[in-house]
């Protein structure tokens, strides 16, 4: 249900949509109404709003600006969680799986918090996204990556790879580290992601410290391209509003 109702109502397709209804009722009607003229000016300038750089910077800030950039390890860490976010299954032309790139900056992230510090367990969430089609999980292409290209110890990580969603990887993770008395853990995901995971991790009473990477809104020059629409920033835009659907979700489901 949840996926159903985050493909309707994301914001692209909603205003793409009203700007459909609009033109057609401008064609088909001898007389329009001002309030059909008023629904289509309307939309096209949300549909620029959500497209342009300026307005981007500052709905990724109602997210990341609460968790800025960590640049030493915590003190007293029982062990660091990596949640995972893609990766691209082998096909045809792929003979083998790819992680997305926000998942290896979070692995990357992660390695360079193991090694401020003493070794601690390392536990890297994440299932396979269809579980139809074949490749490894997210987990163990994690793993297979920090251990090949970083040099940690396999007998570091703890690997939780049936999750599929962030209250997943928050249920399984704990139950993971409360097994072992892991309480408190450094939490590694974007920053646009974190105070969703935040939540998700706490309401199962583990002692959360947020590092947070991938940051987007970090600087507006106020130049002409900060006010030119564009495909990418409303992309990220549907981001903002995934997180914040996927929160108003889980708090009517008791998950944070």
């Amino acid at each position: 249900m949840y996926e159903i109702i985050n493909l309707l109502l994301r914001p692209y397709f909603v205003l793409l949509a009203a700007i459909a209804i609009g033109v057609l009722v401008v064609l088909f009607r001898g007389t329009v109404r001002r309030r059909w003229k008023l629904l289509l000016v309307l939309a096209v300038a949300s549909l620029i709003a959500m497209s342009t750089p300026v307005v981007t910077y500052f709905t990724l800030g109602t997210l990341e600006w609460r968790y800025p950039p960590v640049t030493e390890r915590p003190a007293d860490l029982d062990a660091i969680v990596i949640l995972s976010a893609g990766i691209y299954p082998p096909d045809a032309v792929r003979p083998a799986a790819v992680l997305g790139e926000r998942t290896i900056n979070r692995c990357l992230r992660g390695a360079e918090l193991f090694a401020q510090g003493e070794p601690c367990p390392i536990v890297v969430a994440g299932g396979r996204v269809d579980p139809e089609r074949a490749g490894p999980t997210l987990a163990g292409a994690m793993v297979d990556l920090m251990h090949g290209q970083f040099g940690i110890a396999r007998e570091h990580f703890l690997v939780e790879e049936t999750s599929r969603t962030t209250h997943e990887n928050a249920v399984n993770c704990s139950e993971m580290l409360r097994k072992r008395n892991l309480q408190r853990v450094a939490l590694v995901t974007d920053a646009t992601h974190m105070h969703r995971a935040v939540l998700c991790f706490r309401k199962q009473g583990l002692d959360v410290i947020p590092i947070a990477c991938s940051h987007r809104a970090t600087e507006l020059t106020w130049e002409l391209d900060d006010f030119l629409p564009n495909p990418g920033d409303a992309v990220r835009n549907q981001a903002v509003f995934h997180e914040y659907l996927g929160m108003l979700w889980y708090y009517f489901q008791g998950r944070i």
